[in-house]
């Protein structure tokens, strides 16, 4: 269950083709293709990174094996699929990650990103020995923007024309948030 005060949101385990059809449709809205450097993916291939990914939050103390921790989140009481949250690019040694998350654009502009992704950093802070989570988020972004900062996260650069979306370079704002900043979800 999310820890948020009005727990809209669950954690959820679900079946990964409905999962991997959820996502991939997510993936062909018209801000994720704006703001994310997807490479192209089948439902095939979501299945496959669902399953790797669907694994216990303490193997990020280890940063093995690669790849992503995946959770999905739903409206409470078996409500639709919002979104999504991860963890990547792990380092075990460093104690750090990569926090990522993806919505379903349907449930923009209600909270939900905030409330989901602050539930995420709890658990990732009171689950596991990472000391420090940095998220990556398209300059243009200014939602995405919105939604670290007010969950604590600091501005700690700007990486020009870092990625290349649709064939175009984008500046990334890089953020970082620390375990002894953390505050709580709200």
């Amino acid at each position: 269950m999310l820890d948020h005060k009005e727990k809209r949101l669950d954690f959820f385990e679900g079946e990964p083709r409905v999962l991997a059809e959820a996502w991939y449709q997510w993936r062909q809205q018209a801000q994720a293709r704006r703001f994310n450097p997807f490479s192209a993916s089948s439902v095939e291939k979501l299945i496959e990174h669902i399953s790797a990914g669907s694994r216990p939050l303490g193997d990020a103390n280890l940063g093995e094996p690669p790849g992503a921790i995946l959770r999905f989140v739903r409206l409470k009481e078996n409500g639709p699929i919002v979104g999504q949250v991860n963890l990547h690019a792990i380092n075990g040694a460093m104690k750090n990650a990569e926090i990522g998350y993806h919505m379903d654009e349907a449930h923009y502009g209600k909270g939900y990103a905030t409330e989901m992704v602050g539930a995420w950093i709890e658990q990732v802070f009171r689950e596991t020995g990472i000391r420090k989570l940095i998220a990556f988020v398209a300059e243009e972004n200014l939602a995405s923007c919105r939604v670290v900062e007010k969950l604590g996260f600091r501005q700690e650069g700007l990486l020009r024309e870092h990625y290349l979306i649709q064939g175009q370079p984008v500046n990334e704002v890089v953020y970082g948030l620390l375990k002894r900043e953390w505050s709580g979800p709200g």
